[in-house]
């Protein structure tokens, strides 16, 4: 999407079947989304830079911000700079903030930096230095309105824990002069995101009114140890090395829905909270006080279930409690550094206490992660990893202010992002190819001409949007516009199908003239229709582009009457199954599997030479890999209409 504003100066070429998704994505549509979605209009302004370094420098800024913020922020509400630090690492190099591709980073990022503003502006009123105050508070109001954007899950969860603790500490200070300026930057923050929400009124409705996610409804769950512990054993986790093993009735069906937080943290503070001075006011500790409420009505939702009452508790239930567990974590990391800010140091009884609970708990939950989702674990892994963390809490109990804190904090961060997909340099496939220079050519020709591109891969259509060519298919990520879904669906009588959001449209290709709808998955729409009956229903669909050659013999037909090739492109720098030949440990000498059985009338296609040992590729994977480097090659086809 981002690609795509860089390449149009303007909105994504997302097609006629999404419906507008200026908040959930963040692209300004109206004069005040402009203003409150600042990161994306300076997108579209700087859209004269190069491309590499401009997506770079957006891509980065919410994780930069949060970084830089975090720690300011815990020194304002009476923490230390060490801990801010350890906290700020701990919420940057999370495990769920990676394999979610730092959405936590875009989700409170902004959201930190405009608490900082309040807090500050707050001092500045008490001070009577109406100027900074002011310009301080419009600030906050703009930064803290941008809340209401993105995944709306993980900012109910994250922006309003750091906002409620923000908010009572001004309101503990009981002065007349920062009140004034909390109530009225909380209204002009309220009117803010009114007004994004009038423009983006489309969108919502689309999302709101959605079969997925919009009608979902959700209870509490007790979810399994292994999962709600499963930060701490992610070390050299990535996508080609283990495979997750979804179990009945668990979500966790691959890597990314199985990463969290730091939700071990949790033991530790009622340890913590033994050795707060007892000097220190009880109103002093009400923004810890209610930041930890705000943590555990979250991670409960996760940990006790709640049956059919838990449906009927407004908020709550719009959270599933996967979406939960994944990122609680973060916050429970905060509320440790403001409570360890307090405490007295040295107290090794408390210290060892705290670190026996933490290790029980750790062998457990990394032995069930063993058992139920990561069977190529080792138990030697669970007690190395379970001993580092019994470790650290040791360490963040025993000597807290000590900047060796704040270095374990980072250590066990990044060690859990370690293996995560790589830092990639430039923009592949994207930029600068043969294949993105000719979309880029082709779709200042189709935008200027009203005209529809249509692709049959995850690949081609990011391809087409990224160089804006505005496609049919592609991204579905508010919900659907029904009228344009009702030339499919006229009746309406597949519309549990086709009507999502948060996901994408894919087409494949039939004989047949009556479409097929179907969801691989909760939020994939795909379409099964001929392609000379999809361009009956939409004129303006000028161009195919597929996976397969739609020429003679395709389907077992002529090839169809209405597509003329237009010629082909390669996908380059395709991403392949890397794994490093040195993970396969023979057992044996290679042998060549059993030749697969043949479709009927096709010559037999032997599978590749593959090293037995453990683990090794399946015969499965191994055509897999075949497919993807097939797909590389893309068909382009002219729609062909009858004078």
């Amino acid at each position: 999407m981002e690609l795509s504003m860089m390449e149009t100066g303007d909105m994504p070429t997302t097609g006629p079947l999404s419906e507008e998704s200026s908040i959930v994505q963040r692209i300004p549509i109206g004069p005040i989304q402009h203003l409150v979605f600042w990161d994306t209009t300076l997108l579209k302004v700087f859209n004269f830079l190069p491309d590499a370094q401009h997506f770079a420098a957006n891509w980065w800024l919410s994780t930069l911000v949060l970084l830089l913020a975090l720690p300011y922020w815990i020194v304002l509400m009476g923490g230390r700079w060490n801990l801010g630090w350890a906290a700020a690492f701990l919420a940057v190099f999370s495990p769920a903030n990676w394999w979610w591709t730092h959405q936590i980073s875009d989700q409170v990022g902004f959201t930190v930096l405009g608490c900082v503003c309040l807090l500050l502006a707050a001092r500045y009123a008490e001070r009577r230095s109406w100027k900074p105050a002011g310009l301080l508070g419009v600030l906050a109001a703009i930064l803290l309105a941008g809340i209401a954007s993105r995944y709306l899950v993980w900012s109910l969860i994250l922006g309003g824990g750091i906002l409620l603790a923000t908010g009572v500490k001004v309101l503990t200070r009981w002065d007349r002069r920062s009140l004034t300026l909390l109530g009225s930057t909380a209204v002009g923050t309220i009117m803010l995101v009114a007004g994004i929400m009038w423009e983006g009124r489309k969108g919502l409705a689309a999302l709101s009114s959605a079969v997925y996610p919009g009608q979902r409804l959700s209870t509490g769950e007790a979810l399994d140890m292994g999962w709600i512990f499963s930060a701490n054993f992610l070390f050299g986790l990535n996508r080609t090395h283990v495979k997750p093993v979804p179990m009945p009735g668990s979500y966790a069906g691959n890597i990314s829905e199985l990463a969290t937080s730091w939700n071990f943290l949790l033991i530790i503070i009622p340890f913590v909270l033994v050795l707060v001075y007892q000097r220190q006011k009880l109103i002093d500790r009400l923004p810890e006080i209610a930041l930890g409420i705000w943590c555990l009505i979250w991670f409960s939702w996760s940990f006790v279930g709640t049956g059919g009452f838990g449906v009927k508790i407004p908020l709550l239930n719009s959270v599933p409690v996967a979406r939960t567990v994944e990122v609680v974590g973060t916050l429970i990391a905060v509320w440790l550094m403001l409570s360890l800010s307090k405490i007295r140091e040295g107290q090794l009884g408390t210290a060892l206490a705290a670190s026996a609970v933490v290790a029980l708990l750790l062998m457990h939950s990394g032995s069930e992660l063993l058992v139920r989702y990561l069977p190529r674990f080792s138990y030697k892994d669970v007690i190395f990893w379970a001993f580092i963390g019994t470790a650290v809490t040791f360490i963040f109990v025993y000597r807290p202010r000590r900047t060796i804190t704040t270095a374990v904090a980072a250590a066990l961060g990044i060690s859990s992002i370690a293996a995560t997909p790589p830092i990639q340099l430039g923009l592949g496939s994207f930029r600068g190819t043969d294949a993105s220079n000719m979309l880029r050519e082709a779709g200042k020709e189709a935008r200027a001409n009203d005209e529809l591109w249509v692709a049959d891969s995850m690949a081609g259509n990011a391809l087409l949007i990224a160089n804006g060519v505005p496609t049919l298919s592609g991204l579905l990520r508010s919900g659907p516009v029904d009228s344009e879904w009702q030339k499919l669906d006229p009746d309406n009588s597949h519309k549990k199908y086709w009507s999502r959001g948060g996901g994408y449209i894919f087409f494949d290709w039939s004989r047949y003239s009556t479409p097929i709808f179907s969801n691989p998955n909760y939020d994939v729409v795909q379409v099964l229709l001929s392609p000379c009956e999809l361009a009956q229903r939409f004129p303006n669909l000028t161009t195919i582009v597929s996976t397969r050659d739609l020429s003679d013999g395709y389907l077992g037909t002529r090839g169809f009457k209405c597509l003329e090739p237009a010629g082909t492109f390669t996908i380059e720098r395709w991403a392949e199954h890397n794994t490093p030949a040195e993970y396969f440990e023979p057992e044996e000498p290679e042998a060549t599997a059993r030749t697969i059985a043949p479709a009927e009338g096709a010559a037999p296609t032997p599978t590749p030479t593959v090293k037995s040992g453990t683990p090794t590729r399946t015969l499965l994977e191994e055509a897999n890999v075949k497919e993807r480097a097939r797909k590389n090659q893309q068909y382009i086809y002219k729609i062909v209409r009858e004078q």
